[in-house]
């Protein structure tokens, strides 16, 4: 994976290098040196000098350090168990000065410290020595066992022959002369895990020092020394400070969620009352509003029936069984907007007659209708269907805080885009399920249990998978565990299903569902005498019933109650073929939802070098390294 990186790191610098640099050939390094003095806490003051000669103009040269790599590591658990884990590093790169040349631009771009030295108004040529000196700063290893000098001091990123190198190492703090003995060195190109460079050096307690010559380009130089614990003292730790800070503001939203949920005053349950009869005053559609607070198809198309039940038009079948509808009467100027809209977009540039399936795109009108339905409960103070408590804007900070507990759930972070990418994981699937909990809570006291518990099961299990991926991904080290990931994703999964709770019913919409419940359970359970007993009374009872029945999904279940009861034909209904009242309903019902789904759908649907091991190294590993060239 960390070999991938560093291949994709190199084909972006070379995109880049094709644009801004130059490294093309016409120059050769004449020398270059390499000295470092590595302080105790593991700080080195890194000078690097380059002898350049230039055999074609050049603005001047560029150097590329990479702040980001990782090792891997023999590690034991609290059970005594061993794995091996990858564990990141990031270092800082400061406190940096050249000379040979001004600073033409210095920028941190692909997990790398980019310095380009010259001037873009004046090319040189021949001899040339730049001077970079920086501060190299590793951070805290993490490795309880021992400590590790693993540093590249020669780049394999350096695209040219370089004719002789040089370095030297002092160290502030004496080496072990055990760790001395031991000292390895892997050269020759990135990954390599021999020495195939002839390298001529000295290692004392205080100091490593040498020398090679005739380095090919694309050649890495790098040391590898086991230390003892605790050689390196005072090294900058790792800082979990907003880790926890994000936790806890966290843990204090997740409190007052849970005990507003629970304590908050949800007024009067709904009390069912058995009705016989729709409501008066209230259409079918906007019944289907009341049932679940939005307007749905079907709420617009059991208006079809219920306009011809009130003698405002008539419903002809004629050929292949196509619906068509015929204007009889205009509705009555009070009549609310909705329902204008509607016809107009039947009976538009004042036809009278309109076939549904010529009807075209309508979709934009469409939604005015829905959107007029809508408004005919939120303009009316007296008819606002729910309420929605205060209280449930502590969602905006949990989701934030809860978003940097995971962003920050993390060992090492470079930019302010990788430290969000984590926190994205968990933003998105908690940010989906509370939106989709808030639209759906108004319907479920009132949707199937079955229903509301399978959607319940396939979010938590889409959480669940979340979770488990996150934990996945998370370094080595991180502050919270595995198991204490996947509590902190389902507390919070159960925090954002308790968010329906804020939105509550009003008086009137509670007074309203339990006639409308209860009138929904009459046309479920209806038994056939009192059904003729009605039908007797009221001729068209059937089809006052019929559209209610749309809207609550029983159209279907409302015919075959009367299968075996005597309904006359309607007289705002004909038909070629023989009426029959089942067959009426299942093709007129199918016919009308069809038109309004096809009228609707259409707007609706509008390089960093990585890896190492923990008991060797390899050419180019470890920190350190990198390359440069001419621009």
């Amino acid at each position: 994976m960390h070999r991938l990186h560093r291949l994709l790191f190199s084909f972006a610098l070379l995109l880049v290098s094709a644009c801004a640099f130059a490294d093309l050939g016409g120059f050769y390094y004449e020398n270059v040196k390499y000295e470092a003095y590595v302080h105790k806490n593991n700080v080195w003051d890194v000078k690097e000098t380059f002898v350049i000669n230039f055999l074609e103009p050049r603005h001047g040269f560029y150097r590329f350090i990479p702040m980001k790599f990782s090792l891997w590591h023999d590690v034991t658990n609290d059970s005594g168990e061993k794995s091996r884990e990858e564990f990141p590093y990031i270092v800082d790169i400061d406190d940096v000065e050249v000379s040979g040349g001004p600073i033409h631009e210095q920028t941190e771009e692909m997990d790398n410290h980019i310095i380009q030295i010259g001037d873009a108004d004046r090319m040189v040529e021949g001899i040339q020595t730049y001077v970079i000196s920086y501060k190299f700063k590793y951070p805290d290893d993490r490795v309880a066992t021992k400590d590790i000098l693993f540093h590249t001091i020669l780049g394999a990123d350096f695209k040219e022959d370089i004719r002789h190198f040089d370095f030297r190492i002092e160290f502030e703090k004496p080496l072990p002369q055990k760790a001395v003995d031991n000292l390895r060195w892997y050269s020759g190109s990135y990954g390599n895990e021999s020495n195939i460079i002839p390298i001529e050096y000295e290692a004392t307690t205080t100091y490593i020092a040498g020398m090679c010559d005739s380095i090919q380009p694309n050649h890495a130089i790098t040391a590898y020394m086991e230390l003892p614990e605790g050689y390196y003292e005072g090294v900058e730790k790792v800082q979990y400070f907003w880790h926890y800070l994000w936790l806890a503001l966290t843990v204090v939203c997740l409190l007052v969620i849970f005990f507003r949920a629970f304590t908050i005053d949800r007024g009067r349950n709904v009390v069912k009352t058995i009705e016989f009869y729709p409501p008066d005053g209230i259409s079918s559609a906007e019944v289907g509003v009341i049932i679940d607070n939005s307007a749905d198809d079907g709420d617009i198309s059991s208006l079809i029936p219920w306009f011809a039940e009130q003698g405002y038009l008539r419903i002809d079948e004629i050929e292949n069984k196509k619906i068509e509808l015929t204007k009889l009467r205009n509705l009555p100027d009070n009549a609310p907007i909705y329902q204008k809209k509607l016809m107009s977009l039947f009976f538009s540039k004042g036809r009278n007659t309109v076939r549904l399936n010529q009807l075209g795109d309508k979709s934009l009108e469409m939604n005015g209708v829905k959107s007029a339905l809508k408004k005919v409960f939120s303009e009316d103070g007296r008819k606002n269907l729910v309420k929605t408590d205060s209280w449930v804007y502590m969602y905006i900070p949990l989701l934030l805080f809860g978003t940097l507990t995971i962003a920050t759930n993390i060992v090492q972070y470079f930019t302010v885009d990788e430290l969000f990418l984590a926190g994205f994981i968990w933003l998105l699937p908690a940010g989906l399920g509370l939106s989709l909990r808030l639209a759906g809570s108004d319907s479920d006291l009132y949707s199937s249990a079955f229903k509301r518990v399978i959607f319940f099961l396939v979010k938590f299990t889409i959480m669940a998978m979340v979770a488990l991926m996150y934990s996945q991904c998370t370094d080595y080290g991180s502050p919270m565990a595995d198991w204490e990931i996947f509590l902190f994703f389902l507390v919070n999964f159960l925090a954002l299903e308790l968010c329906g709770r804020f939105k509550l019913n009003t008086a009137y919409r509670i007074d309203m569902m339990g006639r409308l419940l209860g009138f929904k359970e009459f046309i479920e359970t209806a038994e056939k005498e009192n059904l003729e007993r009605l039908q007797m009374e009221d001729a068209t009872y059937f089809y006052r019933v019929l559209p209610y029945a749309m809207v609550f999904g029983l159209a279907n279940t409302w015919a075959r109650k009367f299968k075996t009861i005597t309904v006359e034909k309607p007289d705002w209904y004909t038909t070629a073929g023989i009426y029959n009242g089942t067959n009426f309903t299942n093709h007129l019902v199918s016919s009308v939802n069809d038109t309004v789904r096809s009228h609707v759908s259409s707007c609706s649907h509008s390089s960093s070098h990585g890896g190492g091991h923990s008991g060797g190294g390899f050419s180019g590993g470890g920190g350190g390294g990198g390359g440069g060239g001419s621009w």
